[in-house]
């Protein structure tokens, strides 16, 4: 069963983060499975929670369409769609381009410095690491916020909690990441917009989110 009880964790701000992130992982694990009605009561009880963050941890998640409302009745969770994960890859690489193209010219030497010493950090790691997925996530993180806008950096981040991985692509290895991630950094350091750019979307939209397989979420029906 899970709890909230003890101190919150020092990345959430807020009780309905962390409802959400719960109900999140059970969705994506599949202990919540698609249909599933979800009692607003039930899981306050269960999570040891009041009912507000609850409700708010719902609309959260049907913003991010891992559940359905319904006005008269109790939310669902929703289905997983292959289609639906791909749309989400393919708009989250949009997102991510547009941060990359402004992150150009306004990177500075020291945050390149520590993508680059994430991305070694990465390639140190051996392809069942567990700790490969957080790394990554912390370089797509800083690399976003480079852009030095809040609301594309929330978005992109929005997206990235509907994705099974994450920003971590399913089948790649922490080192296939982190020379994909050389390419982009050799570009950001040159001030080379298209070839950051290039580099960017190459790197999202290789690999299939559904099966992990090499392929552009556009091509595929």
């Amino acid at each position: 069963m899970n709890t909230l009880g003890g101190p919150a964790p020092l990345n959430y701000r807020t009780k309905t983060d962390l409802v959400a992130d719960v109900l999140r992982e059970e969705i994506m694990s599949g202990a919540l499975r698609a249909g599933v009605r979800l009692n607003q009561r039930e899981v306050a009880s269960r999570l040891g929670v009041s009912s507000t963050p609850v409700r708010e941890a719902f609309q959260q998640l049907a913003a991010q369409g891992l559940v359905v409302m319904d006005p008269h009745r109790s939310p669902t969770v929703a289905l997983q769609e292959a289609e639906r994960l791909r749309e989400n890859y393919f708009v989250r690489a949009t997102l991510e381009v547009l941060a990359v193209r402004l992150a150009v010219d306004r990177i500075g030497d020291g945050t390149l410095d520590e993508l680059e010493t994430l991305n070694e950090q990465l390639a140190d790691l051996a392809a069942d690491d567990p700790g490969a997925a957080e790394l990554n996530r912390e370089f797509h993180s800083l690399l976003v916020d480079a852009a030095d806008l809040p609301l594309l950096s929330h978005l992109i981040k929005h997206l990235w909690a509907a994705l099974p991985s994450g920003p971590m692509a399913r089948g790649r290895t922490p080192q296939e990441s982190a020379g994909q991630h050389a390419e982009l950094l050799a570009a950001l350091r040159a001030g080379d917009s298209d070839r950051a750019v290039h580099a960017i979307e190459t790197h999202i939209l290789q690999a299939d989110p559904v099966t992990g397989n090499g392929s552009d979420p556009r091509q595929t029906s």
